[in-house]
């Protein structure tokens, strides 16, 4: 089943304010987790380079978080420097907000096997290779 873009963005609007907003170090290079390849050697992706939201190309599965209860978390593909990376992300605050507690974290990888063995809970697996057929 196709996301609706507009959907996914309202749903993660608040989370998304706080990426490089001047006030806290939710910064894409501090929050992203590179995955590794066979031989143990971190994938080289310049992270530096990607803009969030902004890069999203594709979601395959989102679920809108909740202050203080669930985590915001999507699973998809993002564009940076016009190569394509499979992304996982997930993000969570307690009741006050983000700006006062709150964590972010996106694992990042060439390979969707990577992201979905390494990262993405398995019960969430099914709806990834729903989203890609």
């Amino acid at each position: 089943m196709k996301i609706n873009m507009n959907e996914f963005y309202v749903a993660f609007n608040y989370p998304f304010r706080f990426i490089n907003c001047a006030i806290n170090d939710y910064r894409v290079e501090n929050f992203t987790v590179m995955m590794f390849d066979d031989n143990l050697k971190s994938e080289n992706i310049d992270v530096n380079s990607i803009n969030l939201p902004k890069d999203i190309v594709d979601v395959y599965w989102y679920k809108k978080g909740k202050n203080d209860e669930e985590p915001w978390e999507f699973i998809g593909k993002i564009k940076c420097k016009d190569k394509e990376y499979y992304v996982y992300y997930i993000a969570n605050c307690d009741y006050t907000g983000f700006d006062c507690q709150g964590d972010m974290k996106m694992y990042i990888s060439e390979h969707l096997s990577r992201i979905l063995t390494h990262a993405v809970p398995i019960k969430l697996h099914s709806y990834v290779n729903d989203s890609i057929k």
